[in-house]
């Protein structure tokens, strides 16, 4: 006989824990693919971007991605254009 796991999400804003079980560790089937919850380090908002920080503190992160993506098109359309080939690499920060 299969052993029911209770499920371990909380509900954000209730605090309230989820009254399902699984046949899995971790959470039920319903809040399996749900977000985790960050509280936003700077003022103590909850968020689940994947900045970790709230909307109105991770504007800055989000515009340096932008700008690393159009440079990185840039790039891009310039070795196109000239018939270069380039080697991108995923770097660690």
């Amino acid at each position: 006989m299969k052993k029911l796991y209770p499920c371990e999400y909380v509900h954000p804003r209730s605090g309230r824990s989820c009254t399902r079980g699984s046949y899995e560790p971790g959470r039920c089937h319903v809040h399996r693919k749900s977000p985790e919850w960050y509280l936003c380090p700077e003022c103590g908002k909850l968020t689940c971007s994947k900045y970790g920080r709230c909307d109105e503190h991770a504007m800055k992160y989000r515009k340096r991605d932008q700008y690393n993506r159009k440079k990185l098109e840039n790039i891009m359309n310039d070795n196109a254009e000239t018939g270069e080939s380039v080697l991108l690499t995923k770097s660690c920060h």
